[in-house]
């Protein structure tokens, strides 16, 4: 997702801009706020971008 990718709530305004839409400083600055608190593990990182499930037919170890 390219929001994730964003550094700045400038560089967030300016990609919505690009795709449309419109959001206020304050929009984009809660937004990076959120994502600050987002952190994921490798483990859980891995999982979500590999597409597996709760499961991991690699690892059959749970993933929580």
């Amino acid at each position: 997702m390219k929001a994730m990718q964003c550094k700045t709530a400038d560089e967030l305004i300016a990609l919505a801009k690009a795709g449309g839409y419109e959001i206020t400083k304050e929009e984009a600055e809660a937004y990076m706020a959120e994502l600050a608190d987002y952190d994921l593990d490798g483990e859980k990182l891995q999982a979500i971008a590999g597409g597996t499930g709760p499961y991991d037919a690699q690892r059959p170890k749970r993933i929580e």
